[in-house]
């Protein structure tokens, strides 16, 4: 069996993406169910890794509005990123605002 292999030199950049989401340690909220609710990204250059732009957004969660306490400890989110969360955008204005502010389209 023959397997696809991927050759990064031919990139110039590396776009590194980390989520955040909702979550529960009680099952209150199903792995169906949870909802991205930060989006945090860095674009290196693939030769040296250095930094070419950084992004963070916080997305306003629909079904489960309010964080559970176990999501809270669990992601780190301090009262000041949990007071930006009431005024965050929805995900497909934050997933547009990662692509422009990343240079997402500029890159590719």
């Amino acid at each position: 069996m023959q397997t696809d292999t991927i050759n990064i030199e031919r990139y110039k950049y590396f776009l590194i993406i980390d989520l955040e989401a909702t979550c529960s340690d009680t099952k209150q909220i199903s792995r169906r169910k949870m909802e991205i609710i930060e989006i945090g990204a860095v674009m290196v250059e693939a030769e040296n890794l250095n930094i070419v732009s950084e992004f963070q957004t916080f997305i306003k969660p629909v079904r489960n509005p309010i964080l559970t306490d176990f999501c809270t400890k669990l992601t780190e989110e301090t009262i000041e990123k949990l007071v930006k969360l009431r005024g965050a955008s929805h995900f497909g204005k934050s997933i547009e605002q990662t692509n422009e502010n990343t240079g997402v389209s500029k890159h590719n």
